[in-house]
């Protein structure tokens, strides 16, 4: 009974999923996608609900690793539109002798959403209170328009400051401390681009790292790291005598080569004096 007394109710952000011979649920694939798509949290596998008399029993697992393998293949398989859950997003505990398998599932990214299943945005999943339900049209809505609309503000991983270029930004920080000597005085070159909202971090997750934006890539990256995000990135300023020439008098390109614009904002520094 104290085993059953620990484990508290099913709410918005916990979710109990028996394992039946040693097998995931059908069902947690429906709380992957809606914990992901709201506010996160846990999934509890080995305890049994016995919802008649609001009892929630450790029944507990016999196999960890199988169940954590067949999650992860299952999951790269493409059940799910994105990689939600990571290795290191598992933990078990013992209660009463049983053991139980966490998965921690994180919400995602504003710019990630919806997570849904078997390539149907149709099955699209939200928590609400302790249910899984399909998002219903309306909400698909605001989840993709976020998606599409928001894409400068995405988070980007395995990048730092080694992927901008540097007087670009301190040719910017100058231009605006020559219009407001206060504004951004004494702030080193990475606390300005926090300041301006070029680098941010997931405020959804607990001491999240603060990471480069999309939109801090494209104005000061350089040209091979911006390419690695948006491979098809390139900006081409050309001037003519008349429409119908086929020659040109000036150009301009985006490039990695010495002496051209790297990004959106060289470029536009050097094609607006022209």
């Amino acid at each position: 009974m104290e085993s059953i007394k620990s484990l508290v109710p099913e709410n918005r952000h916990l979710e109990y999923k028996e394992c039946r011979e040693n097998r995931l649920p059908t069902s947690i694939w429906e709380t992957v996608s809606a914990f992901a798509n709201t506010d996160g949290r846990k999934i509890i596998l080995g305890v049994k609900e016995i919802k008649k008399k609001h009892l929630n029993i450790p029944v507990g697992i016999t196999d960890e690793d199988k169940l954590k393998t067949d999650f992860l293949n299952t999951q790269k398989s493409g059940k799910l539109s994105k990689m939600v859950v990571k290795e290191s997003d598992f933990e078990t505990k013992n209660i009463s002798d049983r053991k139980l398998l966490i998965i921690n599932v994180n919400k995602i990214s504003f710019t990630k959403r919806p997570i849904y299943l078997d390539d149907d945005i149709r099955k699209t999943y939200i928590r609400e209170n302790e249910s899984d339900r399909k998002a219903n049209g309306d909400e698909l809505k605001i989840f993709l328009r976020d998606a599409d609309s928001n894409t400068d503000s995405e988070l980007l991983d395995n990048f730092s400051m080694d992927d901008l270029n540097k007087v670009d930004i301190q040719n910017y920080y100058l231009e605006l401390q020559d219009k407001n000597n206060d504004l951004f005085s004494d702030l080193s070159l990475e606390e300005f681009l926090k300041s301006m909202g070029l680098i941010k971090r997931d405020r959804s997750q607990e001491n999240a790292p603060f990471k480069l934006t999309s939109a801090a890539l494209l104005l000061f990256g350089k040209f091979n790291s911006i390419t690695d995000v948006f491979p098809n990135f390139f900006l081409d300023f050309i001037e003519k005598t008349s429409p119908s020439s086929v020659d040109y008098d000036d150009r301009v390109f985006t490039s990695n080569e010495l002496g051209h614009p790297q990004n959106i904002y060289s470029f536009y520094r050097i094609v607006a004096a022209k």
